[in-house]
Formats: structure tokens, C-alpha cells, sequence
């Protein structure tokens, strides 16, 4: 079984610690900026609408909200290389164990997504205003020449998006 290592966060002048486990904890003696106890007691982590796990820091009286992949990965890692980013080897966001994290292309992160079956397309996306029966739906429509704007007003969109979704520019997946 593997050992839980802590290492100070970079920045926090030994104020923070994270764990190669995905743990953050603190000195710091509850909300008391300067009170610090030996006893360190673990951060909260909250989930971000995106699904990353974040916890926030403070620094004299500013409070930074960090991502804890990305603490785990630049304490244990390093820094962020030019054109990489954070990647979760098991595509589970909250799996913040350094060993399934890394640094990669967005190109490769954009791959492992689409294999975990994390990528939010269609309908997992939740700005989009459409659900699949309503792609078919445009798509159908338009087939039978039905014009792009007037689509549009009946779903009370722009026509740019209307066509990208007939053109096969978004939705692709379906």
C-alpha cells in the first residue's frame, strides 16, 4: 500500500501542504490568518459546475481558488510545460492521486475524453439549447428545403447556428 506524502504547495510559505493523494490541508487555526497550530486539518473541497475538485487558499487577504489537480500536479510534477495541460490518466475528474495525473497535449486530453466517455458533447453539454430529437429535427427540415433562418426563428436561434448544425460543424457525433 502506497504511503500518503505531503510537500508544501509552492507559494504558501509552508501555510498549505497537498498530498501525492490528492489531499490539501492547512496550519492555519480555522478562519485565524495568523494562527497556526502543529496539527494540520484538511481543506474542504468543493466541486466546480465543471467537475474538477477546487479549494481556495489564502494568502494575506486575498483567497485564491485553485484546481486540486493541478496542485497535486505541480507540487509533485513541476510546473505547467509550454502547450501541455492537466490530464486525469482514468478520465475520473475527482481522481486526484498524482499517479493518475499528468501533464499532456490538449490534443491527447481531448482523445482520453472522448475514450472515458467524459467529453461534453450534445446533449451532456449544458449550454446547449437542443436536445438530440431536435438535431434530427433541423437536420430533417432543412433537408426538405426548409431555409436556415426560418429554422432558426422557430427555435429562437442565430442562422450561423442552424447552419454549423445542417453543415455537420457541431453535433458531429450525431
Amino acid at each position: 500500500m502506497e504511503k500518503e506524502i505531503w510537500k508544501d504547495i509552492d507559494g504558501y510559505n509552508g501555510i498549505y501542504q497537498v498530498s501525492n493523494f490528492g489531499n490539501v490541508r492547512t496550519f492555519r487555526v480555522g478562519g485565524q490568518r495568523n494562527q497556526f497550530s502543529a496539527i494540520p486539518r484538511n481543506l474542504k473541497r468543493v466541486l466546480h459546475n465543471n467537475g474538477y475538485e477546487q479549494v481556495v487558499l489564502h494568502i494575506g487577504n486575498k483567497a485564491n481558488q485553485h484546481s486540486v489537480h493541478r496542485l497535486v500536479l505541480e507540487t509533485f510534477l513541476g510546473p505547467c510545460p509550454n502547450g501541455m495541460e492537466a490530464c486525469h490518466n482514468n478520465g475520473i475528474r475527482t481522481d486526484n492521486r498524482s499517479e493518475n495525473l499528468r501533464w499532456d497535449t490538449r490534443q491527447k486530453n481531448i482523445l482520453d475524453k472522448r475514450e472515458h466517455g467524459t467529453m461534453l458533447i450534445g446533449e451532456k453539454n449544458n449550454k446547449t439549447p437542443f436536445v438530440t430529437e431536435q438535431i434530427l429535427e433541423i437536420r430533417e427540415r432543412a433537408r426538405h428545403g426548409e431555409s436556415f433562418n426560418s429554422i432558426a426563428r422557430h427555435y429562437r436561434v442565430a442562422g450561423i447556428t442552424i447552419s454549423r448544425i445542417v453543415k455537420r460543424k457541431v453535433w458531429t457525433h450525431i
